[in-house]
């Protein structure tokens, strides 16, 4: 019986998938990048992209919003709660795999522009606005925080009024040290 030798790489079948992903999402290929690379970039798009879902509206108790911006928030509230995309509300950066969005990534928190019109740089998003909606999305919510300029991405403020209004949230982010006293780490187990 012949001997049969198998070479396998799973990291480059991986990344040869998700290349094909991200060339249908219309994200091109990097000439020369790795394949540990284009995995985190894929990882990235996928982590600051909104999935299409029906989603539920929940509103801060004192969330208000401007008249001016009203008919654009309400546009996007039924894009939302009818499972449309939420894409063209979301920063035209979403185009650039290789951006970090520092407010999702730290606080897992999405901002909206709430134009009515399409964008004219760029007509697959939604017209550009000076006030943001700031809000978490989960599978089957939108929970609106408030109505606020660009540039708050780190205001702590939006991080306390998701937690007075929906405390149990923000459980996923909360540190707990293991009742019998050991820390995991890994597979590493200190006492």
């Amino acid at each position: 019986m012949a001997d049969l030798t198998f070479e396998m790489d799973f990291v480059r079948d991986v990344a040869a998938i998700l290349r094909e992903r991200l060339g249908k999402a219309a994200f091109p290929d990097v000439p020369g990048e790795a394949d540990e690379e284009l995995i985190r970039r894929y990882l990235n798009v996928l982590h600051r992209r909104v999935p299409i879902a029906l989603r539920r509206t929940h509103f801060a108790r004192e969330f208000q919003c401007p008249p001016e911006h009203r008919a654009g928030l309400d546009q996007l509230i039924r894009t939302s709660e009818t499972g449309g995309d939420l894409k063209p509300y979301q920063s035209t950066r979403l185009d650039q795999p290789s951006f970090n969005d520092g407010m999702v990534n730290d606080f897992g928190l999405q901002h909206f522009h709430l134009g009515l019109g399409p964008y004219p740089k760029n007509p697959m998003y939604k017209d550009r606005t000076g006030l943001l909606l700031y809000a978490l999305v989960a599978n089957d919510g939108l929970y609106c925080i408030s109505v606020l300029p660009h540039k708050n991405w780190s205001r702590q403020e939006l991080l306390d009024i998701t937690h007075a209004n929906w405390p149990d949230i923000l459980d996923v982010y909360k540190f707990r040290e293991p009742s019998d006293g050991s820390l995991k780490i890994a597979g590493l187990t200190q006492h």
